[in-house]
């Protein structure tokens, strides 16, 4: 398992992980959709 955090494989999904995450901030910051996915009607 140790070897497992200092392997290419888990930077890459640590990486992805983080990119999706910052999506997901953007768009709930932007204000032009909500956390489901879905688009806010005002």
């Amino acid at each position: 398992m140790k070897d497992f955090f200092k392997s290419i494989r888990f930077r890459i999904i640590l990486g992805l992980l983080a990119f999706l995450t910052g999506v997901m901030l953007f768009a709930v910051l932007k204000g032009g959709y909500s956390v489901s996915g879905k688009s806010i009607i005002n």
